[in-house]
């Protein structure tokens, strides 16, 4: 038999009591002491106190009630049983699990976030309960042959209410037998219900709601329409902005936040507008309509729904008010050094980094024979003198155009013809077109503009900040990136040519038709000559000596512009790394953690306390506080896929030529958050939780 009973921290007393509770077979659990039960059992309670009923006694001389009997006075330190002398027994001693502070004792260990894979991880319900009840027979009861199994799901659940339970038996104690309001407090419903119903006296708080939720709606809709889709195709693949841009990804990441913030605070106050216990029979769940319209990746129990978007709320508010206080401090810095800041960006980014040791590094492989090695050079002078010429043309572009002011100007920044740009455009030629609109020589980023500009960014959030440094890090960058895709097309195409030719010496030729290398001897077998002919192979041989001796040339640009290209490429990574901790960084999880772990359900655990001559043990029950390598793991998950850029893919690319980019994962970080996939209909979810009416 297994008793379930608080341990009381008050004095202790030798008066009698009735002990109400519930059973299941051969499990008492223990809820309250009353000394008093005539008024219980002349009008059984119903509603949410169904089934408690009168247990046992404490301290009985001669009790007419069958259960338990139970000795408790100043002699003893914990409760004992009245029992025949070959029965064992276990009490079962906790603290009863506050639910208005989310706290409950659960064997599943709560989903903080979510991630791919993350529901397939643990073991089924079953399993877990047969593995806590045989940790409890070894602690309770060692010697024993067969296990029993005193925890089931129902035991745990009565628990978890025991808290909520007391407090409904005493308020049904006071109201002096008035089943109106026995029924008024008594059903859960209503009492959510009630809840509810303060809403409706903010109404125009909900219709301001309603309307920030329309807009980021729409917003959300133009960051993802896809650009240039065939609609009569529908496996046609458009362009999003926020494939190409930091910012607009980031904003897109913060307008479904604040999407779904109406929501999840909905949820945080009543998880029934998700979870409905009527529902669990047709989903694994027992989510609502709501719910799965709104699609929201869940692979948790229906008791961590609730404590899993409290949690996530939070953590969300936590890091977008540092996001934006951190922003407001950096814009201070920033504005304190402003001319520093410009003239490193325009002279050691821009023009020197970008340009000249550029312009230096391709005038070494071109004609200096880099390392030593003998290049072609008639081909590295062509070749060179093509990207050196582009460098320059692009250079009068970016000193016009992307370069920032480092002084306070409160003029222009647009007149018609002359410049350094038009006479350099007028010169390259193609473009002598008189009165060419182009920027002064301070350029668009004109102090007043651009610093009004980067002070709103900074005060929306320092991850925006860094969006908009890696965005402009890749539009100043660019012709890097275009050097490196020509250089590496180059260099994929003579490769491929060159393991063609190869099949010459081997007897074997490219099938353009299957798409396959074929022997010659099936040719021979269909009736053809089965060899080359001479000047096949004169011609052939003569094309694969030319290609093979022109290779070194040309994979040293290729492998100049793939460093430059991987620089980038580290730097853009690390701003990314940035954003990720920025915006997913379990920090208030680790703050819940040292202020209250109980919250942090990592499983069930049993301490042995004392046992005694009568064959009865004592054991505490109590939650498993998540590790910090449980709270870290999915954020580690999403930290390195987030970002598909490693060294096992850049290695095989870098061999055949293959183009290296970093590629974003964003549905993985809105699954990470648990944001709704079917972002458009929070708002028909809002309106029905705040229309609903007690």
């Amino acid at each position: 038999m297994l008793g379930v009973l608080r341990k009381s921290r008050k004095k202790r007393s030798t008066g009698e009591f009735h002990i109400l509770g519930f059973k299941y077979t051969n499990i008492y659990i223990v809820i309250q002491l009353a000394t008093n039960v005539d008024t219980f059992n002349q009008q059984p309670v119903e509603g949410p106190l169904r089934g408690l009923q009168v247990i046992g006694t404490v301290n009985g001389k001669e009790s007419s009630i069958s259960g338990l009997n139970l000795v408790y006075n100043d002699s003893t330190d914990y409760p004992t049983i009245k029992s025949g002398e070959n029965e064992r027994f276990t009490f079962v001693l906790f603290q009863p699990p506050k639910y208005k502070n989310l706290e409950y004792l659960s064997i599943d260990p709560i989903l903080l976030q979510s991630a791919e894979g993350d529901h397939g991880d643990y073991d089924p319900r079953d399993e877990k309960l047969k593995i806590i009840n045989k940790k409890f027979n070894n602690i309770a009861n060692p010697t024993i042959t067969e296990n029993t199994q005193p925890f089931n799901t129902e035991v745990l659940d009565i628990i978890n209410q025991c808290y909520q339970i007391r407090s409904w038996y005493e308020t049904w104690h006071r109201s002096s037998n008035n089943l109106k309001n026995q029924e008024h407090t008594g059903v859960s419903a209503k009492t959510y219900a009630k809840k509810l119903s303060r809403y409706i006296i903010f109404k125009p708080l909900t219709i301001i709601v309603a309307c920030i939720q329309t807009i980021a709606i729409w917003l959300i809709h133009i960051l993802n329409y896809e650009y240039g889709k065939n609609k009569r195709e529908p496996n046609s693949r458009g362009i999003k902005i926020t494939q190409f841009s930091a910012v607009f990804r980031q904003l897109e990441l913060r307008l479904k936040q604040f999407n779904y913030f109406p929501i999840q605070f909905l949820c945080y106050l009543d998880r029934t507008l998700l979870y409905d216990e009527n529902e669990s029979m047709n989903n694994k769940n027992g989510l609502n309509k709501y719910s799965l319209a709104l699609n929201l990746p869940i692979f948790n129990s229906n008791l961590n729904i609730n404590n899993s978007n409290y949690i996530n709320f939070h953590n969300s508010v936590w890091l977008i008010v540092n996001d934006i206080l951190f922003g407001m401090s950096i814009q201070k810095l920033i504005f304190a050094n402003y001319s520093a800041i410009a003239k490193f960006i325009n002279e050691t980014a821009i023009k020197k980094i970008l340009f000249d040791d550029l312009y230096a590094l391709i005038s070494w492989v071109s004609f200096r024979h880099p390392a030593g090695f003998k290049l072609n050079n008639e081909l590295g002078r062509f070749v060179g003198d093509l990207f050196l010429w582009t460098l320059r043309f692009w250079r009068l572009l970016c000193v016009d155009i992307f370069t920032i002011s480092e002084k306070e100007s409160s003029t222009g920044g647009w007149y018609v013809g002359g410049g350094d740009l038009g006479d350099a455009i007028k010169e390259i030629g193609g473009f002598g077109i008189k009165g060419f609109r182009v920027f002064d020589g301070k350029g668009p980023l004109t102090s007043p503009l651009f610093q009004t500009i980067l002070s709103i960014i900074c005060h929306i959030g320092v991850s925006f900040l860094v969006g908009f440094l890696i965005d402009y890090l890749q539009i100043i960058s660019f012709h890097i990136y275009c050097f490196y895709y020509t250089s590496a097309k180059i260099y994929k195409r003579q490769v491929e040519i060159l393991k063609s030719l190869f099949q010459l010496f081997c007897g074997k030729k490219y099938n353009v038709l299957r798409n396959r290398i074929d022997n010659l001897d099936n040719y021979s077998m269909a009736g053809g000559s089965g060899d080359y002919e001479v000047d096949q192979l004169l011609l052939g041989t003569l094309i694969f000596v030319v290609l093979i001796l022109l290779l070194p040339t040309i994979f040293a640009f290729y492998l100049m512009f793939f460093l430059t290209r991987l620089l980038c490429l580290l730097l853009i990574y690390i701003g990314e790394s940035l954003l990720v901790i920025m915006n997913f960084f379990p920090i208030f999880v680790i703050l819940l953690k040292l202020k209250n772990s109980k919250r942090l359900q990592g499983g069930l655990t049993f301490t042995f306390i004392t046992s005694n001559d009568e064959n009865v043990t004592y054991l505490q029950l109590s939650n498993k506080s998540l590790t910090y390598k449980e709270i870290f793991k999915n954020f580690l998950k999403l930290f390195r896929n987030s970002k598909t850029f490693t060294l096992q893919s850049t290695i095989p690319n870098f061999v055949n030529g293959d183009p290296i980019s970093l590629i974003q994962q964003n549905e993985l970080k809105f699954n990470y958050l648990m944001l709704p996939r079917n972002y458009d209909q929070t708002i028909n979810a809002w309106n029905h939780f705040t229309n609903t009416e007690s």
